[in-house]
């Protein structure tokens, strides 16, 4: 997963109400745009522009019927994202433990024993 991808998913899912909105998918299965405005007591423009972000993160796929349009969570991102934070970390970890702080922050600032 890109940087720029998790940027995305993260600021999608840094929002209460679009957790708030996938919370509602999840739990549905799926859900169409005017559930979600009966459920939320918001606008459609609202919980559309809300939707798009969403769609834009790859956090939900759409089937479209009729004129109908109906949303359910997408977890490969999230796996996706999970995946790459934990190799991140286990690389920063393992890095971290073979250092020497004392080195570390002497090389840094510049001093020297």
């Amino acid at each position: 997963m890109t940087d720029r991808e998790l940027e995305k998913l993260f600021s999608a899912l840094g929002n209460k109400l679009r957790l708030q909105i996938l919370g509602l998918v999840a739990q549905h299965k799926e859900m169409c745009v005017c559930e979600l405005v009966d459920q939320l007591h918001m606008s459609q423009a609202n919980v559309s522009h809300h939707m798009g972000i969403l769609r834009d993160a790859d956090l939900v796929e759409a089937r479209k019927v009729g004129t109908w349009v109906f949303y359910r969570v997408n977890s490969g991102p999230l796996k996706s994202a999970l995946s790459t934070i934990v190799g991140q970390l286990r690389t920063s970890l393992s890095e971290a433990a073979d250092e020497d702080p004392e080195t570390r922050v002497a090389a840094r600032c510049g001093l020297s024993e």
